[in-house]
């Protein structure tokens, strides 16, 4: 009853991942990690923009493993780039149910690299690659999307995904950012749920959020990375996850933002705007010696029939 009443108790008390380096542990999870398990069992659209290797996808498989043992009927996609990376969240979800102590060891019906069913419950975990045709699933509970930033067809998925899910199922994104490419549907996902243009809560995890690491850490870690990598892969702030790369602009960044911070509206000057009935509107006055760059573009297309 406390297992099926909170996600982190059965997590923390009889839980364990596989670790690269010690074998099979127990599953701890720092703050940051405890927070989000909380979110999930409570938001249905979460977007996560990330560093690279924050633990996230056990989080995630912490609480889809946690999600079928204990809702009857449940059903959890995982979307990746290709099969053996959707694989990845089965694959914790395994590692989990297997040292499980046997008063909660649910029977398993089908057991394979792509799926695992438990029949008692009706409720079943799957794994799929981001294909064309990826999206065309029957109903969810909960569906993952794992480095979405990288599906080749991440917009068209998330359009026949999402019917899915209307009757009360859940939505994560999860990515980490290619600083290479602008316009994603990702970036978009994100920058959307910022804005609060859709339903999603957005959650920016940084590379030094998880304990042990400082900037020494970072330099050891990727020593052997070029500059444009470690900067793509182990973001400090959402602008470092989400414009372009450092290393490759034109412009530096610093004196765009400074140009920026100088034009953004202060006041509307209504008494210009009432006397020229909308058409000239002026924000700010010019001031005496500084340069400005004056542009137009009212040709709508067709033709110019205006000058500066």
């Amino acid at each position: 009853m406390k297992c099926k009443a909170d996600c982190l108790y059965f997590l923390h008390t009889y839980g364990s991942v596989k670790d690269e380096q010690s074998g099979i542990i127990s599953f701890s999870t720092p703050a940051y990690l405890s927070h989000l398990i909380d979110l999930f069992q409570t938001t249905r659209f979460v977007v996560i923009l990330k560093a690279r290797q924050m633990f996230i996808t056990t989080a995630v498989a912490g609480y889809a493993t946690w999600l079928v043992m204990f809702r009857e009927g449940a059903t959890v996609y995982s979307l990746s780039k290709d099969q053996t990376a959707a694989n990845k969240l089965i694959d914790k979800c395994r590692t989990i149910w297997e040292y499980l102590p046997d008063f909660l060891q649910l029977r398993v019906g089908k057991d394979n690299s792509d799926t695992i069913t438990f029949p008692s419950l009706h409720s079943e975990i799957i794994s799929l690659p981001a294909t064309e045709d990826a999206g065309r699933m029957t109903g969810a509970t909960l569906v993952v999307t794992d480095e979405h930033e990288f599906h080749p067809h991440a917009e068209k998925n998330f359009s026949a995904i999402f019917p899915t899910i209307t009757g009360g199922g859940q939505f994560f994104s999860l990515s980490t950012a290619d600083k290479t490419r602008i316009n994603t549907f990702f970036k978009t996902l994100y920058l959307g749920a910022k804005n609060g243009k859709n339903q999603f809560k957005p959650i920016f995890l940084p590379w030094n959020l998880r304990p042990g690491r400082d900037e020494a850490w970072l330099k050891s870690a990727t020593a052997s990375l070029a500059d444009w990598q470690r900067e793509q892969e182990f973001p400090a702030t959402e602008q470092d996850a989400l414009t372009t790369l450092k290393t490759r602009m034109f412009f530096s960044n610093e004196a765009l933002d400074s140009f920026e911070a100088t034009c953004r509206v202060q006041s509307v000057r209504h008494d210009i705007v009432d006397k020229y009935k909308g058409v000239v509107r002026l924000f700010q006055l010019p001031v005496v010696g500084k340069k400005y760059v004056l542009f137009t573009d009212p040709s709508d297309g067709k033709d110019d029939p205006h000058a500066i």
